[in-house]
């Protein structure tokens, strides 16, 4: 590399300090300009466990859930019946199938408690 002038060290007159981009000459001409993709529709928010689970009025399952961030949200059946914390869960509550579950009913609170938009498998 040396025969082609390019040695491994410089001097320091050739430095000079930085001169930020002229915003005013360059116009639109950003340093950095991000893309967004949006979402991913596979990401999906990880369930840390089940805490409990709750008969409606109309008699459709419901189970309270932590998400992965410290969340704490009421999902139907629908929601958790592909997830692997529903099977530790019915372990733990000593049954083998959700429809054993114990019938507890909803409070009128929880039974007007809205769901949080997570993005969910279908």
């Amino acid at each position: 590399m040396e025969c082609r002038g390019i040695f491994p060290k410089f001097h320091i007159s050739l430095l000079a300090p930085h001169e930020p981009n002229n915003t005013l000459v360059f116009l639109g001409q950003a340093a950095q300009i991000f893309y967004n993709f949006g979402d991913d529709p596979e990401w999906e928010y990880q369930v840390s466990e089940l805490v409990d689970h709750a008969w409606d009025a109309d008699n459709c399952l419901w189970f309270h859930m932590k998400w992965g961030l410290g969340d704490l949200t009421w999902e139907p059946l629908t929601n958790v019946d592909d997830i692997a914390t529903l099977d530790d869960y019915l372990t733990l509550q000593n049954v083998e199938k959700v429809e054993n579950l114990h019938r507890t009913r909803m409070s009128t609170e929880a039974d007007n408690m809205p769901i949080d938009d997570l993005p969910r498998s279908a």
